[in-house]
């Protein structure tokens, strides 16, 4: 699931030139943690994990503050070898959830049958439970990602088991409790899920595998949420670009992923497709120069889409770039590496975004050579931004949680009316409003959309950024 902040963003990086931005190490990660993911924003803080190290070796989640500080390591996973049934799972690969003051998470092995399991604890890193155990039959090994939240329900992708040994796409209660196999992938409709995301548009999931279909490079589908309906949207191919690790960014009516191999230079390209499987095209066939081989998938800000590539660039260790939405304006923001103690080789992760800053880790690189958390921010945009006039004032939202319908209080400045965008925590855009009171209450009524989290944004009428946060939607 792309993290549930990425579209609360003010204008970011527009405009920057090559190399221009700067990175920030927050935190270097020490004992071999290497971490594969992204992080995850939960109100001050920062979640995520590492695929090894912590008290037992077999990876762990942590804590920090978005400024890097009050690292913790909040939950250790084990291994008790061959004991059946008294492993927490480890080798965690995935991005974590957060919803109210829980953390949800995956790992892609142990657990009671020694293929992952999904579990959940406490923010704080206390009350552990253990929610789905992983096995042959309905499916093993879950890999890179997030979950993906549908009202009260988890969605995802396995990398093998199920009828055919190829991977499985599943539903989830959030509790734990229903869990079900709604799609057995073979060679033929595709194989191997190697990321657990999936996108969400009018009740369809869509996603990609890493083999299958009918080039055997794997496929674009789309299913319907209660497992009917399957469909081989694109059958990707060497032109268009094959074997991807990632998953698929909606956009309107558009899907956004990459590709590992393929293209005009056989590094990976970037690509657009229509939902309905039309129109596919190739924005980008990355190279030595744009950066090559993807692990992970874009995120999106406003119109402009952000992603890491685990090679190329000036330094051959991975860049990080943006490019428009409508597949013009390639940006080479940063080339990571450039010595022992610095940041390199992006694996398996995607950005993520809150407000002016970008958040990101590698697998390797840092101070202890195990991987860094970075931020990053563009000084010109920085100085940009503080030129805005915001009308200055206070904004509140309120009940929340509530039934759908909630009042937006505004005593602001401002001059002209203001707007509200409501978006799900999947990206669909659910609701634009006009907030003519500035100096009022202002009604919205959200009462036919499904209980679950969204994510509001109160700008001006040239896009400024007054207010955002969390609507908590109970039915």
């Amino acid at each position: 699931m792309k993290k549930i902040y990425i579209l609360l963003s003010t204008v970011l990086l527009f405009g920057v030139g090559h190399l221009t931005a700067q990175i920030t190490d927050l935190h270097d990660f020490s004992n071999s943690s290497d971490p594969y993911a992204d992080v995850t924003i939960g109100g001050n803080k920062l979640f995520g994990a590492a695929y090894s190290g912590g008290s037992n070796g077999f990876g762990y989640f942590f804590s920090v503050n978005k400024d890097g500080s009050g690292f913790k390591d909040i939950w250790d996973c084990n291994d008790t070898g061959s004991i059946l049934g008294n492993s927490n799972g480890y080798d965690p690969y995935g991005d974590v959830t957060v919803i109210k003051s829980k953390l949800y998470g995956f790992n892609y092995e142990g657990g009671a049958y020694g293929y992952g399991n999904i579990f959940r604890i406490d923010t704080n890193g206390t009350g552990y439970k253990d929610l789905h155990d992983f096995n042959d039959t309905t499916g093993e090994y879950i890999g890179w990602g997030a979950l993906t939240v549908v009202g009260n329900k988890f969605f995802g992708m396995t990398y093998e088991g199920g009828a055919y040994g190829y991977g499985v796409i599943f539903s989830m209660d959030t509790n734990g409790a229903g869990y079900k196999d709604l799609f057995d992938f073979n060679d033929t409709t595709g194989g191997y899920g190697e990321s657990a995301t999936l996108a969400v548009y009018k009740n369809k999931l869509y996603g990609m595998t890493y083999e299958g279909g009918a080039n055997d490079s794997g496929v674009i589908f789309s299913i319907d949420t209660n497992g009917n309906g399957y469909k081989d949207l694109v059958d990707l191919n060497r032109s268009k670009g094959y074997y991807s690790y990632g998953f698929l960014t909606l956009v309107g009516n558009k899907l956004f992923g990459m590709t590992y191999y393929g293209g005009a230079h056989d590094s990976g390209v970037v690509f657009s497709v229509d939902t309905d499987g039309a129109g596919y095209k190739n924005i980008v066939d990355m190279d030595s120069s744009t950066g090559y081989y993807t692990y992970g998938g874009l995120t999106l800000c406003r119109n402009k889409l952000y992603g890491m590539t685990q090679y190329g660039g000036a330094r051959d260790s991975g860049v990080l770039f943006s490019i428009d939405t409508n597949g013009t304006g390639f940006k080479h923001l940063y080339d990571f590496g450039g010595g022992s103690k610095t940041a390199y080789y992006p694996y398996g992760n995607n950005i993520t975004i809150y407000t002016d800053t970008l958040f990101g880790m590698t697998y390797t690189g840092g101070l202890n050579s195990s991987g860094e958390l970075f931020r990053l921010q563009d000084t010109v945009l920085l100085t940009g931004i503080n030129r805005i006039n915001l009308p200055k004032g206070v904004v509140n939202v309120y009940p929340n949680p509530n039934n759908g319908r909630f009042t937006v209080y505004c005593n602001t400045e401002a001059k002209e009316n203001m707007l509200i965008e409501v978006y799900n925590v999947i990206g669909e855009k659910v609701y634009t409003g006009s907030l003519k009171n500035t100096m009022g209450n202002n009604q919205v009524d959200l009462s036919a959309n499904s209980s679950g989290v969204y994510l509001y944004r109160v700008i001006t009428v040239d896009g400024a950024l007054v207010k955002q946060g969390k609507i908590v939607i109970e039915q």
